[in-house]
């Protein structure tokens, strides 16, 4: 991850071009090779989305080949906005244009070219992470996103207004994008012939846990509705759940609702919301229902747990004198 914004920019300096080749190793584990004297209109700014990358760049006349034995743990998706980038990897070569985008996997060694003035969007995807969401992110070699595809146009407009933002918005947002992008990511890869691994148990079991967790307050979500969000049959996704969480998928639900409302009533503030719409927030079809329930789990009705951290919080603010008798 990428704490601090890199800025990089190519002058007509002698020692520059040192600079901007050491910088390059660094940062994206590239050799860069200059192809001409108009190497100095190239520049790049990247900063971090989370646990992703994100660089804008404007390259001229250079190029670029991994470095020898470098450790990548990253897959890249790189979108020309202007100009044309070739790039080829095991033999694969491609031109692209403006609005084209690859997806380019460094463990396989691959060359990339801009002989002329050139706009690139490139976002470093780690590894870990789409291996954690369950997701592809292996790839025999370059793969060009299908640009036909309405999704697919759509998520490269997503990463585009991201990059045109150049890093101004909030950690905290640009977290919440990193994460939004990587669970897109696998959209872009609908060619099931560039898998090398497939979907593991507690990765499915993740991705689960994500649908979920973004759903929980419809109260008509089902098994079946969560296994086809992950892509596996419910009788599947049943068992993992109770290998590895020991309760069932319906279970695991339930119980997150009530968690997510246990919460809520311990906030200092809760009292002023009725019982009934935070129900209704966390997915209970009925107040009954959802009382009746969360006694049973927690030994106390939502009003006595309430009550409880109204006291408790007059207590600390000294709005209520304890007296031991």
């Amino acid at each position: 991850m990428i704490h601090e914004p890199i800025k990089m920019q190519l002058t007509d300096a002698p020692w520059e071009k040192d600079i901007w080749r050491e910088a390059c190793k660094t940062t994206f584990q590239l050799d860069c090779k200059f192809r001409g004297d108009r190497s100095v209109e190239s520049r790049a700014n990247t900063w971090s989305l989370g646990a992703l990358n994100i660089t804008s760049a404007t390259l001229s006349n250079v190029g670029f080949l991994p470095v020898l034995n470098a450790l990548t743990s990253h897959i890249y998706i790189k979108i020309v906005t202007s100009g044309v980038m070739l790039v080829e990897q095991d033999g694969v070569r491609k031109r692209l244009g403006p609005g084209d985008a690859v997806l380019v996997d460094p463990d396989q060694p691959y060359e990339q070219v801009f002989d002329e003035k050139t706009e690139l969007i490139a976002l470093q995807i780690p590894k870990e992470t789409l291996r954690e969401r369950g997701l592809r992110f292996r790839l025999r070699h370059i793969f060009v996103a299908n640009m036909a595809s309405p999704d697919t146009r759509a998520i490269i407009d997503i990463i585009t207004r991201i990059a045109n933002q150049h890093g101004a918005s909030s950690v905290k947002m640009r977290m919440r994008q990193g994460e939004y992008l990587a669970d897109l990511v696998d959209l872009l890869l609908d060619d099931p012939t560039l898998i090398t691994k497939g979907r593991s148990g507690p990765a499915t079991l993740f991705q689960a846990k994500c649908y979920i967790e973004k759903n929980f307050d419809n109260p008509g979500l089902t098994r079946s509705d969560i296994a086809a969000a992950v892509h596996v049959s419910d009788s599947y996704l049943n068992r993992i759940f109770r290998e590895q969480e020991g309760q069932s998928i319906m279970r695991f639900l339930l119980n997150y609702r009530l968690a997510v409302a246990e919460n809520f009533f311990k906030q200092e503030n809760s009292y002023r919301t009725p019982i009934g719409t935070v129900a209704s927030n966390c997915g209970f079809a009925t107040h009954a229902h959802f009382t009746r329930t969360f006694k049973q789990r927690y030994g106390m009705s939502p009003r006595e747990l309430m009550d409880a951290t109204a006291l408790a919080n007059r207590v600390q603010d000294g709005r209520f004198e304890r007296y031991t008798y």
